[in-house]
């Protein structure tokens, strides 16, 4: 492995050089293979996609593995007669289980929930002896952004990156007295619960605005003060409705603007003034077309999937240099008939979506026709009611916002104490 992985140690009192770096003089190094077996999934022949049924042993394969653990998830079904021919491919806890194509660097520390599951053939187990090597240390380790760079670089293939048992085997990993690996994977696994804790809580939150958006933006849930009768328009009775065409091809008297992308709606509720964004050149006539305005609801008009088509959020400041990119169609609401964010999140709930989904068409990229999207039908109150209502389910996302700032905290603490404990450059004590 890379010298310059680790090079924060460098020539410090009592560390060394190594293959993993600069390490603790009284830390070890050592191939992963003298302290673990590496094991290959089943081969495809062993195992095929209509051996699953509906009752029996979970099977794990790339998509249910998480950092912080195995997802549990769609997870498929082998029967009792399967599970015992391939029984040789069990994991039990303390296993750690290696994406084998594709997302080489993506592995999970298996726990007790998942003993006596099976792996699918396109993963490859790590048995740690645990006389030597402390599970969850090697998993942290595993999950270092160095590791997972050096385990890219050294899978073969070119479209699509393999790993076999061999290069597995071969890397080398630190090897600290084993009381020591014990406490540091004691101290970064109070930060994995603290995580995993926050991720619930944020899960729940989103079901629960979820939730509270089918019912406010139906009307089956009304706010206080408000009863009177919702009414049904086409969307394109109530907004303007442009379909980006941005120019890609450059001329000499463009002029830069900044532009709002696929990318920037698909991720994001509201587009703001201080979010970045790309950087681009417009014709004056461009400009003009598709600048944005304050409370314009963006939708995504193309897109692979007919399911990621018209994928909403609204633009929330008065800024004078965006235009909307050419994957996009902005909507401006009509004043005093349609209020922006609440339009944002109505397009938002599957009776909407589902009439947006439905009228796409493509094969390998799926389109929205302009004249549809116009015909689009929505019920919606009055103006003050959509307000009211925009405002309480905006509440519940700022909240959602902070917990997801505090979820980055904790996982960029993590990052910042696995790089002190698991190279050595802060050593804790017995």
């Amino acid at each position: 492995m890379s010298e310059s992985l680790n090079k924060r140690n460098e020539n410090r009192p009592g560390y060394k050089k190594t293959k993993v770096g600069w390490i603790p003089e009284e830390w070890e190094t050592t191939r992963l293979d003298s302290v673990s077996h590496v094991k290959t999934g089943p081969f495809g022949a062993q195992l095929h996609q209509c051996d699953y049924v509906e009752d029996g042993t979970p099977i794990i394969t790339v998509e249910h593995l998480g950092e912080l653990g195995i997802s549990h998830e769609k997870l498929p079904l082998v029967s009792d007669e399967d599970k015992q021919r391939l029984s040789k491919y069990e994991i039990k806890e303390g296993d750690i289980v290696f994406s084998r194509v594709g997302s080489v660097d993506r592995n999970s520390l298996v726990s007790q929930r998942e003993n006596g599951w099976l792996f699918s053939g396109r993963l490859l187990r790590v048995r740690p002896n645990t006389r030597k090597l402390h599970s969850s240390f090697l998993s942290n380790y595993f999950n270092q952004a160095h590791f997972k760079h050096h385990i890219r670089s050294i899978a073969v293939g070119g479209t699509m990156p393999s790993l076999n048992t061999h290069l597995l085997s071969g890397v080398y990993v630190p090897l600290p007295p084993y009381y020591e690996q014990r406490k540091i994977a004691d101290i970064l696994s109070t930060w994995d619960e603290a995580i995993e804790q926050m991720r619930k809580l944020i899960d729940a939150k989103k079901r629960l605005k979820k939730a509270l958006m089918q019912l406010l933006l139906t009307g089956k849930r009304r706010l206080p003060g408000f009863n009177e009768k919702w009414k049904e328009y086409s969307l394109g009775d109530l907004t303007c409705i442009t379909f980006s065409n941005v120019d890609k091809k450059k001329s000499s008297n463009e002029i830069p603007v900044r532009l709002c992308n696929y990318t920037d709606v698909y991720y994001n509720d509201l587009i703001t003034r201080n979010m970045p964004m790309m950087k681009a050149t417009a014709t004056v006539g461009e400009i003009k077309k598709y600048r944005l305005q304050k409370q314009d609801v963006l939708i995504t008009k193309d897109s692979e999937t007919a399911e990621d088509i018209a994928i909403p959020c609204y633009f929330a400041d008065e800024v004078y240099d965006v235009i909307c990119g050419y994957h996009l169609a902005i909507i401006r609401p009509t004043k005093g008939k349609v209020h922006g964010p609440f339009l944002s999140y109505l397009l938002m709930t599957d009776i909407v979506h589902y009439q947006f989904v439905r009228m796409a068409n493509g094969v390998t990229r799926f389109g929205l026709p302009l004249e549809s999207v116009r015909r689009i039908k929505i019920r919606i109150p009055y103006i003050d009611e959509q307000q009211w209502i925009a405002e309480v389910l905006q509440c519940a996302a700022a909240e959602m916002n902070k917990l997801e700032l505090k979820l980055s905290a904790l996982e960029k603490q993590k990052r910042g104490l696995m790089q002190k404990l698991l190279t050595g450059e802060v050593q804790v004590k017995l």
